[in-house]
């Protein structure tokens, strides 16, 4: 089902959508409304018309899939990820944390980590030493650049105003 939002934002809410009709679905969104990004949600779980012998085959396929549609039709793919579950106990997550494959952290130009866990300001001494210092507050996301193949890595802190949907300056 393609629902319009207005007029800049179309969403393609088929969960049977597979690589090759997401990339047909590009195609005419590119030839139609010149579309910029494409936001993916999420990466693991776009079907695809084929049969692989592992799990990590089929999502090293969809990452490399996704990275030849962003170069074909010149467009930034934002795809979000499932990280291992391992990635959850105690620590903040890493780009080698990514569920059932290694080549999304290798095809992705820049990959960036959402981390927000309460215990972990009472845990880990060195993330306290990289949120500044910070106290355990509530509502705190701490967004890690952990690869930019053009640029600077690093991470900020914002504020989580989950009661509006949004996030502000910390």
């Amino acid at each position: 089902m393609i629902i319009q939002a207005d007029e800049k934002m179309f969403i393609a809410d088929d969960p049977r959508m597979t690589i090759d009709a997401f990339r047909r679905f590009i195609l005419n969104s590119k030839k139609t409304h010149d579309i910029d990004v494409v936001f993916v949600d999420y990466l693991q779980l776009i079907p695809v018309d084929r049969s692989f012998d592992s799990v990590r085959n089929k999502v090293d396929f969809v990452t490399q899939e996704l990275k030849r549609i962003a170069r074909e039709f010149d467009v930034a793919v934002v795809a979000l990820a499932q990280l291992n579950r391992g990635a959850e106990e105690d620590k903040a997550p890493q780009a080698k944390d990514f569920k059932e494959s290694g080549q999304i952290e290798q095809e992705a130009d820049v990959v960036v980590l959402l981390h927000r866990k309460e215990s972990q300001y009472d845990k880990d001494t060195n993330f306290e030493r990289e949120a500044k210092g910070l106290q355990k507050i509530k509502n705190l996301m701490v967004f890690d650049i952990a690869k930019n193949r053009h640029g600077a890595v690093g991470g900020f802190v914002m504020s989580v105003l989950g009661q509006y949907s949004r996030l502000g300056v910390h």
